[in-house]
């Protein structure tokens, strides 16, 4: 383990926690663009406070006015933006777009984004081997769409010609195991200067055939991500609409025996799920797994009308108080940071080293607030601290990668190995009730196409339709 310079930072209070920013007001009133839900036709929008929570109200001249839950926890939100960042424009090498200042409507990266491209998402089939009730691609719907290997690649050499390095690359679908040249496309990608390398799946093909797995790593596959939304069978039926626990336990074992970083995603629901959160991070830390990622569910694609309550819908927040609570303060509200790379609201990120029987989060030794907060006083004599603390907390940076063991490695104490560190992520998708212009012009989750580079949440809620005609 690198402990170069730990003495001298731990003399300068980086494990001794700093007061930063002002404080934080709660009544505030923000001005954005969204759209309808209904016709997509671009509004202007207005986020606010009211008892507590904060709401997005817009209103449409031909189908009126929607109210959405933002936040649970104005204040938790409010603070956010002491983690504004602004975006790393250098390492944009080009842009992939020349049609700036037709946001969002003409994605694909032009000059009005702010930021570049942290992680791309190559999606390279529309179809599944599962038809789950919630589905953010709608997969198996309309014709399908599978583009060539050609295809693929020019995705791939845009990516390369826009980026200064090649961004992480998650392979994704519809079900990306469908794909019989799935080995042929991550050894592509390797060759053409990808490093970090995960694949984006339900976890059926491999729990029956778990050679899959070895073949994709030996290709260069480096994680697997793979959809967990509970710990019993009667959660997968509601999500999936298949008895799918015992099946996710053999791909996890089977990634594990592969040599694979591997994350579970679980897409959370109210009604359905919440009270699995911290029993999915148990199993997680029992598992000695890289990383747990929670997604509150995205109104996007398909999914049972009776889920959808724009007013109670679950945020961030909520999942927050829910891990503090099922994890008995093993993990606390405090120890999640946002993440300054996409826009502040977007995502909250800690790292824990596994210790067996207790999570111990990396937020007990280093004072990551202090060091990521636009606003607080930083220690000028630990930039290096900073520079560590800016690659961890990334979309860019892949649980269980050698480059966060590395970055983790430069902040642990020596009885605390990076090597047994899980990363623990709450991620916000947007959808028609909720999307943000302003959000957009900062994310830094794209989706890959031979001609544009599209932010997600564009992609997800205006673009997927039209994919097939872009190629």
């Amino acid at each position: 383990m690198d402990t170069t310079g730990l003495s001298e930072a731990s003399s300068q209070g980086i494990s001794k926690p700093r007061a930063s920013g002002a404080s934080i007001p709660l009544r505030f009133q923000r001005v954005t663009s969204s759209f309808c839900p209904t016709c997509k036709k671009l509004v202007p929008a207005v986020i606010y406070n009211h008892e507590g929570k904060v709401y997005m109200k817009k209103t449409c001249s031909e189908h009126g006015q929607t109210v959405s839950l933002i936040s649970s926890d104005a204040r938790l939100y409010e603070e956010s933006f002491q983690f504004n960042m602004p975006g790393k424009l250098h390492l944009i090498r080009h842009y992939a777009s020349e049609s700036a200042g037709s946001c969002p409507d003409d994605c694909g990266l032009c000059k009005d984004h702010l930021q570049h491209t942290c992680s791309a998402l190559l999606e390279i089939t529309n179809r599944c081997n599962l038809n789950c009730p919630v589905c953010y691609m709608n997969a198996n719907s309309g014709p399908e769409r599978a583009p060539s290997v050609h295809e693929i690649r020019r995705a791939l050499e845009l990516l390369v010609h826009c980026e200064v390095n090649p961004p992480s690359l998650t392979i994704s679908g519809g079900e990306p195991t469908l794909r019989g040249d799935l080995a042929e496309i991550v050894r592509m990608a390797k060759s053409m200067g990808f490093v970090d390398i995960s694949l984006s799946t339900n976890g059926v093909a491999p729990s029956k055939d778990p050679r899959l797995f070895r073949e994709l790593a030996a290709a260069g596959l480096t994680e697997a991500s793979i959809s967990f939304d509970g710990l019993s069978d009667d959660v997968y039926l509601k999500t999936r609409g298949a008895k799918l626990y015992d099946t996710k336990v053999q791909a996890i074992d089977a990634a594990l025996a592969a040599g694979l970083s591997v994350t579970v995603s679980a897409t959370v629901i109210k009604g359905v799920n919440e009270d699995h959160i911290g029993r999915i991070i148990e199993f997680a830390k029992r598992r000695h797994l890289d990383g747990v990622n929670f997604s509150p569910i995205a109104f996007v694609g398909r999914y049972p009308e009776e889920f959808r309550t724009a007013r109670e819908r679950i945020t961030i927040p909520d999942v927050l108080k829910d891990i503090e609570e099922q994890t008995g303060g093993e993990l606390a509200v405090k120890d999640f940071v946002p993440v300054p790379c996409p826009d502040n609201r977007c995502s909250v990120m800690t790292y824990a080293f596994n210790r067996g029987g207790r999570l111990v989060p990396l937020t007990d030794y280093c004072d990551v607030r202090s060091y990521l907060d636009v606003y607080g006083e930083k220690a000028k004599c630990c930039d290096w601290v900073f520079a560590a603390l800016d690659r961890l907390w990334s979309m860019s940076a892949v649980p269980g990668s050698e480059k966060v063991k590395k970055n983790v490695s430069t902040l642990s104490p020596e009885d605390l190995s990076a090597d047994d560190v899980m990363t623990i992520s709450i991620h916000s998708f947007q959808d028609p009730w909720t999307i943000d212009v302003q959000r957009v012009k900062k994310c830094c989750i794209h989706v890959a196409t031979p001609s544009r580079i599209i932010p997600l949440c564009v992609y997800n809620n205006l673009v997927r339709e039209e994919a097939g005609a872009d190629g």
